[in-house]
């Protein structure tokens, strides 16, 4: 059962996420700009990501830039502080009469955001509990309540796209597909003066996305290397290497490594604001390859053939969505783990056999599937996935204990300059809890 939104008239709409969580948002923009063509909506993202936003075919009404990720904090600090006080400001100011939060995994951000802004409506998607520790402590230092989210429940194994539809369904509106995206004419013409100038040809090179955050997700280099080799080889075909602005020092030394091997290889490393151009540089390749990253559902949204090496960190939420992809992995009983993986690096991306993808790109440069596949291999005999199971299990309520001992000691630190009514909530919340599971078993058996 959803809600009726017909009469709010400011809507805000949450993402915290990257590159690839935007653009498969987009569908759910459309359709909510659709049902509620006379409210005003603002998006708040990541100001880094906000180029991305221009390729929405409907537009917000005002982007509201966030100028922090959210998952690098989990702790208070001055530049926390200071960055939140402007933002919770405005949102107090703003009063929307709904917030609606996209993200996948919300962080304590979207709760505090949700005492802000204090709407009639706090909608979201997702299976993420409130969390603790330093919510309660900023809740506290502004002086906020304690507030929840309405909305359906994420069911498990869910993809991204079929979550929004829910979300969507809840608020009254439906996902809307518009076609693929396009890359503007002036990044078009910048694009093709650098193609020119590396040596490569339109329709003539694989772009590839070797690195990703986290490092868990990557495929290793070595095993592109040897991909692209075998396949450059059969093909003609140039390799263009894009990352982050970040990452140039290790793109720079891997096309070195690349090409004393044999790859016609270069690179492009982008910053917040080359979000057009990298995809003017997808729009003009045959087909992609990489891991599981933002320019990889970019590359989806241009309906770009490619091949994508997959861990399990949140599978099955972002697989292959776009005709013309398909998806390798190598699915292990510890699937799902949030990229927390208890071997310290990904097992799951790096087991992925070279022939594998290799098999895939000749795929999709010969004849592109209709609609999205996935490949699954499976190296491992039953023992040693019975074993792999019961490890990765013990491992995730080991994890659970430790972050929730750690959420203790946040609030503990914090209560030592804490208000009155902070020490009560610490006091008071868990209690009253513990009591709500008692009238639960009680009454749950009559």
């Amino acid at each position: 059962m959803g809600r009726d939104l017909s009469s709010a008239r400011n809507i805000l709409l949450l993402h915290s996420g990257g590159l690839g969580d935007l653009v498969l948002m987009q569908p759910f923009f459309s359709g909510l700009r659709a049902a509620y063509p006379k409210a005003r909506i603002t998006l708040l993202c990541r100001a880094s990501l906000r180029e991305a936003i221009r390729f929405y075919p409907r537009q917000p009404d005002e982007i509201l830039p966030l100028k922090f990720n959210p998952y690098q904090f989990d702790d208070t600090s001055s530049m926390l502080l200071g960055m939140l006080h402007p933002l919770v400001e405005d949102l107090c100011a703003r009063r929307p009469d709904v917030v609606i939060h996209g993200d996948f995994e919300p962080t304590w951000l979207n709760w505090l955001i949700t005492a802000a802004a204090q709407a009639q409506h706090s909608v979201a998607c997702t299976a993420v509990k409130r969390p603790r520790g330093l919510l309660n402590c900023l809740l506290d230092h502004f002086h906020l309540p304690v507030s929840e989210h309405e909305g359906p429940p994420a069911a498990v194994n869910l993809h991204e796209l079929a979550r929004y539809e829910q979300l969507a369904g809840y608020v009254g509106a439906k996902c809307i597909q518009e076609g693929s995206w396009k890359a503007p004419a002036e990044a078009m013409e910048a694009a093709g003066e650098m193609l020119r100038a590396w040596g490569l040809h339109s329709r003539r090179y694989v772009v590839c996305f070797p690195l990703s955050l986290p490092s868990l997700k990557r495929w290793p280099l070595e095993n592109y290397e040897a991909a692209l080799l075998s396949f450059t080889a059969e093909t003609g075909l140039g390799v263009l290497l894009t990352g982050e602005l970040g990452e140039e020092d290790e793109l720079v030394a891997t096309v070195a490594r690349w090409r004393t091997a044999g790859l016609n290889a270069r690179h492009f490393a982008g910053g917040p604001g080359d979000i057009p151009l990298l995809t003017a540089l997808l729009a003009q390749a045959r087909l992609y390859l990489g891991n599981d990253t933002g320019p990889t559902h970019l590359a989806q949204a241009l309906r770009l053939p490619g091949v994508i090496a997959f861990g399990g960190g949140t599978w099955p939420a972002y697989c292959p969505w776009a005709a013309g992809t398909i998806g390798v992995v190598h699915s292990l009983p510890c699937f799902g783990c949030s990229w927390d993986c208890m071997f310290g690096h990904g097992v799951c991306a790096e087991s992925i056999p070279v022939e594998q993808v290799l098999s895939a790109l000749r795929r999709v440069y010969s004849h592109p599937p209709a609609e999205p596949a996935i490949r699954s291999v499976n190296l491992m005999d039953a023992k040693t996935r019975g074993l792999l199971a019961d490890a990765a299990t013990m491992y995730s309520e080991a994890q659970a204990d430790r972050l929730h001992r750690l959420r203790r000691i946040q609030e503990l630190t914090a209560l030592a300059g804490g208000s009155f009514a902070s020490r009560l909530r610490f006091v008071a919340e868990p209690l009253l809890g513990r009591a709500v599971r008692i009238f639960r078993a009680r009454f749950s058996k009559r």
